[in-house]
């Protein structure tokens, strides 16, 4: 009878495992798909939003706000509904909690904004591939001030793959730096007053409907065909090249922010916090932070805008948001916000949540492995559907995009799997050696046991 329990609670456990594995495995697809959706809606909610960055960061900022008070306020009064410890409704927010010094979140909230900010004014301007690989430059970043701050350490893999992935967002600002488009002078399009009658113009694709284009009061020609636009691509040259250095930019304070973080709540004395309302304190600061910011930022944005304009630009943002234009002159009309603006956004800030959701999942009930992998996968699957023919104005892949892609992906793999994949090597050798003597039950149990306490190893980290 005890032999019967025992096979039935095992084969019990082992249900519990496939489930368990089956619900990881479903959950890291989920994690791939929404995590490259959410890369590339983080570009298409700028398409129609181009006249408003401002808005749109203080729209993301603050979203979060009530959502996550909306969890904090009633769990810090009456616990969680439904969850019980010893006849006690389980509290997870405490009136510690509550009463705690809340300058740690101010200044996470500070360096969180100066990234966001910094990070939704670049998407503006760059092209949704750029978007994807310039923010792998936070691996080496982030490495450089860890070391610098907090004294890591790091595997030779890792300088290996960090030293690689700064090689491959070299390979891809190389154009950049040649003022070259990696292709042949063409003829186009080009107005003569860009100011006012820029987007009639560059749409147009042969001479006979370009120059038809005539100025109604003056009768004078609007548009005109060249291929002398070498003035004009070196001003776009340079544009996409400090947009770039903005995005690399951005990579500093959330790395810092993340170290703070760690700094802050981690070690022994470190305080453990609920994720909502650590994340909903500092989403709050930051949105404060947001509406300082706005004021320089307006003003370093394509075209700027002034401090006595900048409500004005908010409530225009607004009305675009819901669907009315107000700029119809210049490069970027208002085209868009009756049919795309409100969608894109929504899409972008629902698909956002969720991808954060899982984010907190997987390092629940999985590892920081498989985070790091659908992070690596979502990175080449983000950058080619920007060239999909379907997308808005879809990007044109040059032979620098495709190296720099290749590079970066070999960099990521060597940073993230490097180290586990030597050790594995190593660890199989060793096996391999000891096996002379033995018979292959013995290999297979040293093995089951290198593999098993790998898996453990990579749980605990994640928790």
């Amino acid at each position: 009878v005890e032999k019967k329990d025992v096979m039935s609670a095992n084969s019990a456990a082992a249900a519990s495992t496939d489930e368990d594995s089956q619900g990881l495995v479903v959950t890291f697809l989920l994690m791939v798909v929404v995590g490259s959706v959410n890369k590339i809606f983080f570009k298409l909610q700028t398409v129609p939003m181009y006249n408003y960055p401002n808005f749109l960061n203080l729209m993301n900022c603050f979203l979060f706000v009530p959502i996550c008070f909306a969890y904090i306020i009633p769990v810090a009064k009456y616990g969680l509904p439904g969850a019980t410890a010893n006849g006690e409704r389980i509290r997870p927010i405490t009136e510690e909690h509550m009463n705690m010094s809340k300058k740690p979140f101010a200044i996470m909230g500070l360096l969180d904004g100066c990234s966001m900010i910094l990070q939704t004014f670049a998407s503006i301007n760059l092209p949704g591939p750029l978007l994807i690989l310039l923010p792998q430059a936070a691996i080496p970043i982030s490495m450089a001030l860890s070391r610098k701050i907090m004294g890591e350490t790091y595997a030779v893999s890792q300088y290996i793959g960090a030293t690689i992935v700064a090689m491959g967002i070299v390979t891809v600002l190389m154009p950049m730096f040649t003022d070259s488009g990696g292709g042949v002078d063409q003829e186009r399009c080009v107005a003569y007053d860009m100011e006012d009658n820029c987007y009639i113009c560059e749409d147009e694709t042969n001479a006979n409907a370009c120059l038809s284009h005539i100025d109604e009061l003056s009768g004078q020609v609007m548009c005109q065909w060249t291929s002398d636009v070498s003035a004009e691509d070196g001003d776009a040259a340079n544009s996409s090249l400090f947009w770039s250095g903005i995005m690399i930019l951005s990579c500093i304070p959330m790395t810092l922010s993340s170290i703070y973080k760690e700094m802050a709540l981690g070690g022994e004395n470190g305080m453990e916090l609920d994720p909502v309302f650590l994340n909903g304190w500092v989403a709050l600061f930051q949105f404060m932070f947001a509406l300082v910011l706005a004021v320089p930022a307006g003003m370093a944005s394509e075209p700027p805008v002034e401090p006595k304009d900048l409500p004005q630009n908010l409530w225009d943002g607004f009305k675009c948001y819901t669907g009315t234009g107000s700029i119809f002159t210049g490069c970027h009309p208002d085209d868009h916000c009756s049919t795309e603006a409100a969608l894109f956004v929504n899409i972008y800030l629902g698909v956002n949540l969720i991808y954060n959701l899982l984010i907190v999942l997987i390092l629940k009930y999985g590892s920081s492995n498989i985070l790091y992998l659908a992070s690596t996968i979502m990175v080449p699957v983000g950058n080619l559907a920007f060239t999909l023919p379907f997308m808005p104005d879809p990007s044109v892949l040059r032979i620098t995009d495709i190296l720099g892609l290749a590079v970066i992906m070999l960099g990521l793999s060597v940073y993230r799997f490097g180290q586990d994949i030597v050790k594995k090597l190593s660890g199989n050798a060793a096996s391999d050696d000891r096996a002379g003597d033995n018979d292959d039950a013995t290999v297979a149990y040293v093995e089951f046991v290198d593999d098993d306490s790998s898996t453990t190893n990579n749980t605990s980290f994640a928790e």
